[in-house]
């Protein structure tokens, strides 16, 4: 910032073109022995400009000109050093303030991620893994209608047709071990009483697979000493 736009375009002879204010910032030789040395600089040194500090609050800026039909010219801004300190802390303030909405930005862009897709993938996961643990009445309660909402319909339409077909095997497979039981009962209930002889002691051991089995026993005594198996093999004692 220009401090009230000072500037002063001069020639290199001394001779003043245009003066912004003169009043408050008036021609001095001193700045033209700081124009030749720019003109110096820009011609053996390649320097576009030169700048000098007067004090600690200012600073002068020489450019070098080329005009058509004029010898060479140094146009003169006079820079408050106060006024620049306070635009790069207000760049500063603007930088701090960008870096600190482009981390609220990502974190708020995280916490949406999350919420949107971290978040159910969690829930979907953690009731698949309780289902195949054995929890057949476990269901997913998202209340979303994007894809993650059809996702979660699936799961508890499959989740409750598992649960249903599960309960009526088991309702089958009761009924079948209840009807088993009772086929046992029956078989046990006709095999015969086992007779006491003064000749010998019989034994049987039967031991179906699960309720009952293909197996049947009888004994028929023939005389005191002699008894046959109903596979008609007889026995001696």
């Amino acid at each position: 910032t220009l401090v009230g736009k000072n500037y002063i375009l001069f020639t290199i002879d001394g001779r003043v073109i245009h003066e912004f204010s003169p009043d408050d910032f008036p021609f001095t030789e001193s700045y033209l022995w700081e124009a030749q040395n720019a003109v110096t600089r820009s011609e053996f040194a390649n320097k576009s400009y030169t700048a000098t500090f007067l004090s600690d609050k200012e600073i002068h800026f020489y450019v070098p000109l080329a005009l058509t039909n004029m010898d060479s010219s140094i146009l003169l801004f006079q820079f408050d050093i106060s006024d620049m300190k306070n635009k790069l802390d207000t760049i500063y303030r603007m930088v701090f303030i960008f870096v600190i909405f482009i981390v609220l930005f990502h974190i708020l862009f995280g916490i949406i991620l999350h919420r949107i897709i971290v978040y159910p993938i969690n829930i979907l996961a953690q009731k698949s893994d309780e289902f195949s643990k054995g929890n057949y009445k476990t269901r997913v309660t998202l209340k979303k209608v994007d894809e993650f909402g059809i996702l979660t319909n699936a799961f508890n339409n499959m989740a409750g047709s598992i649960q249903e077909k599960i309960h009526n095997l088991n309702d089958i497979n009761e009924k079948m071990k209840m009807e088993l039981r009772m086929a046992g009962d029956v078989q046990k209930s006709i095999y015969p009483l086992m007779r006491k002889s003064k000749y010998f002691d019989m034994a049987i051991h039967h031991l179906p697979l699960i309720e009952v089995s293909g197996d049947y026993h009888d004994i028929f005594p023939i005389r005191d000493e002699k008894t046959t198996s109903d596979s008609g093999k007889e026995d001696i004692v």
